[in-house]
């Protein structure tokens, strides 16, 4: 969580660097992003199916063209990636979702990325009734210590931790064996 919300963009991408929505084409680009900013951040591709990424961007109320911010280098290459969800009634939880190339690191295009988010997240307070607490997530593996410094020097706080298990299974499950 964080305390005070960027609701203009106080930082500007490298020269050459450009911005545009998302279109459904993007979908496979945005895929190989993902692949190549989780293999040495959490060793393994993070998406295996570009089907799981098109179902995202369809889902009612989110608007890729709006919703999310594709950052290309100036080879054209799709350098950073950046989504807000503000769906939920009311949005009281906007969630920020990015992932940046490894090879774009260190040129401050995350934290221009945050911003971006933080700034569209800002949007949907109009759409919050007075009295409700306002309050934007995002959300990082642990092991991704770049992301989690990022985080830490835009001024978020770690206030709670989930986990996904996974059992590997070796045959088909095995039938319940219910009480007698």
């Amino acid at each position: 969580m964080k305390a005070n919300l960027q609701e203009k963009l106080e930082t500007s991408l490298p020269d050459g660097f450009t911005i545009r929505g998302a279109r459904m084409e993007d979908v496979e680009p945005a895929l190989k992003l993902f692949n190549a900013w989780s293999r040495p951040a959490i060793q393994e591709d993070e998406f295996e199916d570009a089907n799981a990424i098109r179902t995202e961007w369809v889902s009612p109320g989110f608007n890729p063209a709006e919703d999310i911010c594709l950052v290309f280098a100036p080879n054209g290459e799709m350098a950073g990636y950046v989504e807000v969800w503000t769906t939920a009634k009311p949005p009281v939880h906007p969630w920020i979702w990015g992932r940046l190339h490894p090879d774009y690191e260190g040129l401050g295009i995350g934290t221009w990325m945050l911003q971006w988010g933080e700034q569209h997240a800002v949007q949907a307070l109009r759409n919050v009734p007075d009295g409700l607490r306002f309050a934007p997530r995002v959300g990082i593996y642990r092991q991704a210590e770049k992301s989690q410094k990022l985080f830490e020097d835009m001024g978020y706080h770690h206030i709670r931790s989930s986990y996904h298990m996974l059992i590997e299974m070796d045959g088909p499950v095995p039938e319940p064996a219910w009480p007698a």
